[in-house]
């Protein structure tokens, strides 16, 4: 979980849900439940929270660095992804490619 690209992510939660987007975060650093939900609340995050997220990152998507943003079609299959911080513009230009393959 990116603390700077939650907030942007959890703004496109909100505009693409219409569209079938979910958003999840993964918290890979593995911090306590409790401050997972304390940051959740104080920014207002809409997204939902992977806790332990660890092993879904660094093992089943093969996470090299962080933050990064996978995008994964309805069958599970990942389509796209960026490595490093990127805006909310960013992550909107590509999230609007991969919807344009389905």
């Amino acid at each position: 979980m990116c603390r700077a690209e939650s907030p942007h992510l959890s703004k496109i939660q909100d505009k693409y849900a219409g569209k079938g987007v979910v958003v999840l975060g993964i918290n890979a650093d593995n911090d306590s439940e409790a401050t997972v939900r304390g940051f959740v609340r104080k920014k207002g995050l809409k997204q939902r929270m992977l806790l332990r997220g660890d092993g879904v990152g660094f093992g089943q998507y093969h996470m090299k660095a962080m933050p990064s943003v996978y995008f994964i079609d309805r069958s599970g299959k990942v389509v796209d992804r960026e490595v490093g911080f990127r805006n909310q513009s960013q992550i909107e230009k590509t999230l609007e490619k991969v919807l344009g393959r389905e």
